[in-house]
């Protein structure tokens, strides 16, 4: 099997995308993820998606009809009203409601995306839906569940290779909606034992040594801001407070990115009953339960 990484950038993107053409032994074409770009350079008649967000699959917009193999969970999460609310909890529970009037239009435009894709779904595509399973596909590939970078992501194993999506961000930083459902995705991904080369969802593919540096770097400094956050909270801290804190001063899509990684911790903390929320103020305020 040869594979070929294709990259695709579309504004806001600051790290290109990356999706895979992969060519089989019997000369079946198969593609991992659409890319960012609407009309891309190359295309598969069937598609394996792993997660939905829109610079994966933007390129289904543009692309011939396809076979697309989507699990049910991302599915119902290509929604433009779906994700424009999510931006907008987001938004109002870290940094405050008056955060949002300023950007709500840009927010709507961007939004808009997760509409051109579940169009082209389900008006061009042929969608079908996957679910976790021991045996390989009828198409020879694995499926794995991996939450933790978005709920719904999935990985795919085929012979000696495994397309992770944005579990790995490879050389740059992955943002995460769970820590501790993130730990066991790595865990599950490294106790397979037969791949040698691992596909992210932006970046170049690495081998396995590379791929476990990565992923110790990686955990160590999401531990590292989880204890910062721990150590912001005594009586109480609103979340833009422990956003500004760990994070520094950020702009643009980088200042939401954080704001959704900051969310991951604290669904961390809150699952593991370390903290409680009162969600009743906006910005949210978190403190240590008693």
């Amino acid at each position: 099997m040869s594979v070929e990484t294709i990259s695709t950038s579309y504004p806001p993107l600051i790290d290109p995308a990356s999706y895979y053409i992969l060519l089989l032994t019997d000369g079946t074409k198969i593609q991992i993820d659409a890319g960012a770009n609407p009309n891309p350079p190359k295309t598969a008649n069937t598609v394996l998606a792993t997660h939905w967000h829109w610079d994966h699959l933007y390129g289904l917009v543009g692309a011939p009809p396809s076979k697309v193999y989507i699990s049910k969970n991302s599915f119902q999460l290509v929604n433009g009203q779906l994700a424009l609310s999510r931006m907008q909890n987001v938004i109002k529970a870290v940094i405050g409601e008056h955060a949002w009037e300023p950007v709500k239009e840009a927010a709507e435009a961007f939004a808009s995306r997760y509409d051109e894709i579940r169009d082209a779904l389900q008006s061009k595509h042929e969608v079908i839906f996957l679910e976790e399973s021991e045996d390989p596909l009828p198409l020879g590939f694995k499926v794995l569940t991996c939450p933790g970078h978005s709920d719904d992501h999935l990985c795919y194993l085929k012979d000696t290779h495994i397309f992770v999506g944005d579990n790995v961000v490879y050389p740059g930083a992955v943002s995460l909606t769970h820590l501790l459902k993130y730990r066991e995705t790595i865990a599950k991904i490294l106790a397979e034992p037969n791949w040698k080369t691992l596909y992210p969802g932006h970046g170049k593919p690495i081998g396995r040594q590379e791929t476990l540096k990565w992923f110790l770097r990686t955990y160590k400094s999401k531990e590292k801001r989880m204890c910062r956050l721990s150590l912001l909270l005594g009586k109480g801290v609103k979340l833009i407070e422990a956003l500004n804190h760990i994070y520094g001063k950020l702009d643009g899509i980088l200042y939401y990115v954080a704001a959704r990684s900051l969310l991951g911790y604290i669904r961390a903390l809150e699952d593991v009953g370390l903290v409680e929320v009162d969600k009743s103020v906006s910005p949210w305020k978190i403190k240590l339960k008693d």
